[in-house]
């Protein structure tokens, strides 16, 4: 029991008036309602790498990559009644790293142009209400969200230039290709019912989740003009090589540029199930069931693009041989659709528009 003083702040605990937390200060009395717990872990990574012999930041001796991650989780129960509750859980893991060798390639480079600063990591969150209607019925009520990011940043935006026209191959530049912002989230809707009907337990449900997945891969360097005349969205990865006998010289072939850099994706799923747990007599139980599911995916080219009509039965047969618990036999037969991510639509029903193989005669 604890009273708390609203002009102090302080709490009393100890003798025989002491009353609920709120009595005195007007707060509401949560006493064997309200569970909670939370955590934070921070935690740093260190790894440390060194350039190949004969390379130029072989110079640079050992050269750090820090990383610093802080996952954290919260979680409440409170007691609305005897027979409702509500769930709610928070948990995440926000990280970074800081500018350096984000890559062990980094450190194959003339300079430290190849560092790059990252940051990446998720936050979720989830609401659950769970209440009992009659005796013989549970309603069940679900939220969640679900956002996880990454995102690249090049210390010096130029192109990635290896030249291939000296052994060792010499690279300078920026790090090349990067995801410059990645970001996916997910949120998601259920609910769910058991009723509970002479020897027959029936529980039945529907679930919605509506997803968005943003996409921007990059290239370091500035944007330039295509063979046929159209600009570049990104930078470029380059090697220059020997030209052929009759031109002589060197070329400057782009081995990696895009005409578009960013994409946005879509997706619905939605889904929903009634199953029974029949209690035939003392020793037999059967768990029929059947699921369907349907999927629709937007991509930038192709919109509303479906995976429907996914019917899943299910049977299971529970056994009790000897009677007593202790023994069972049991089978269970099902079908199982799997989810499709959304990087099926940011690939395959976006356009991405880029070249592999590009010869310029200056650089």
């Amino acid at each position: 029991y604890k009273q708390y003083d609203s002009l102090n702040g302080s709490v009393n605990t100890t003798g025989s008036d002491a009353r609920d937390f709120g009595a005195e200060g007007g707060f509401p009395v949560i006493r064997n309602r309200l569970f909670f717990f939370g955590a934070i872990d921070p935690s740093w990574q260190t790894r440390t790498n060194t350039a190949p012999p004969g390379f130029p930041l072989e110079s640079m001796g050992e050269v750090d990559r820090n990383r610093r991650t802080m996952t954290y989780a919260a979680k409440a129960t409170y007691q609305l009644g005897s027979g409702n509750r509500i769930d709610a859980s928070f948990f995440g893991d926000p990280s970074h790293g800081e500018n350096g060798p984000q890559r062990t390639s980094a450190l194959l480079v003339t300079d430290t142009s190849s560092f790059s600063t990252l940051d990446y990591g998720g936050h979720q969150q989830t609401v659950r209400y769970s209440g009992i209607v009659r005796n013989n019925w549970l309603v069940e009520g679900t939220f969640a969200r679900s956002l996880n990011t990454i995102g690249e940043l090049p210390s010096v935006d130029t192109w990635r230039v290896s030249d291939k026209t000296i052994t060792p191959n010499l690279i300078t530049g920026g790090i090349g290709g990067y995801e410059k912002g990645n970001r996916s989230l997910s949120r998601q809707y259920s609910a769910k019912v058991s009723n509970i009907v002479s020897s027959h337990e029936l529980k039945y449900g529907v679930q919605y989740d509506d997803a968005v997945y943003s996409q921007v891969n990059q290239v370091t360097g500035p944007t330039f003009l295509a063979p046929d005349g159209r600009q570049r969205a990104t930078g470029a990865r380059i090697d220059v090589i020997p030209a052929t006998e009759v031109w002589g010289g060197k070329v400057w072939r782009v081995t990696r540029a895009n005409f578009n850099s960013d994409r946005t994706t879509v997706q619905s799923y939605l889904n929903f199930f009634a199953q029974d747990n029949w209690k035939v007599n003392s020793r037999l139980t059967v768990n029929p069931g059947i699921r369907y599911e349907q999927e629709t995916m937007s991509g930038t080219i192709i919109e509303d693009w479906k995976l429907k009509n996914n019917w899943a039965p299910r049977l299971g047969v529970t056994y009790d041989m000897n009677g007593d618990g202790r023994t069972k036999l049991y089978g269970n037969y099902g079908v199982f659709f799997a989810r499709v991510p959304n990087d099926l639509a940011a690939r395959s029903l976006s356009a991405e528009d880029g070249f592999t193989r590009g010869d310029y005669y200056d650089a």
